[in-house]
């Protein structure tokens, strides 16, 4: 039983994978996905040297890029899983 609950979220996860890369190899993603770079700190340090909680928020923010870009890689075992 164990392994058959496995296999459902593992399927769910695949299924995760490939809509985050469908989404944004699109050319409207890609736009998002630049602009969401630029507000996510991908091109400079999130740290805010006069508020500790700014700081915090932007380092929020550029966790959710880095989860995104994560997601948006379909492993190899994931591919092969059809």
């Amino acid at each position: 039983m164990q392994d058959n609950d496995n296999l459902a979220k593992l399927k769910i996860l695949r299924d995760l994978h490939i809509a985050y890369a469908e989404t944004f190899s699109s050319d409207s993603g890609k736009k998002v996905l630049e602009d969401l770079k630029r507000v996510g700190f991908e091109y400079h340090p999130p740290f805010d040297p006069q508020s500790q909680h700014v700081t915090a928020f932007n380092c929020g923010l550029q966790g959710m890029l880095k989860h995104i870009q994560t997601m948006m890689k379909v492993p190899d075992e994931v591919k092969s899983d059809e």
